[in-house]
């Protein structure tokens, strides 16, 4: 699958199952920051702990990305990236991308 003159080296079915882990990373963390703002509701300190927890969910997920990233181009041959380390930047930021909606 080619896009623009770049090759692709994770086949859709791929990109699609490692972009619900990080969907499931930032629906859980944004979940907890909407019950934690619930608990504390009166206290001025709410919003700063939601805003804190979401934070945390998004520092979550580029972990996860970077660890799955790093697990990914441990089991394949250096030979099948394309190029150098671009290569990678590239497949890791697809991912990445396709969770963000």
């Amino acid at each position: 699958m080619t896009r623009l003159g770049v090759s692709s080296t994770i086949d859709p079915k791929r990109l699609f199952v490692e972009t619900v882990a990080v969907a499931e990373i930032l629906l859980l963390w944004g979940l907890v920051a909407v019950l934690a703002e619930t608990l504390v509701r009166g206290y001025r300190a709410a919003g700063t702990a939601a805003l804190g927890l979401r934070v945390a969910g998004i520092v979550m997920a580029f972990v996860y990305v970077a660890a799955r990233a790093d697990a990914l181009a441990g089991s394949r041959p250096w030979t099948d990236w394309p190029g150098t380390g671009s290569g990678q930047i590239r497949e890791n930021w697809r991912v990445l991308l396709a969770a963000a909606p």
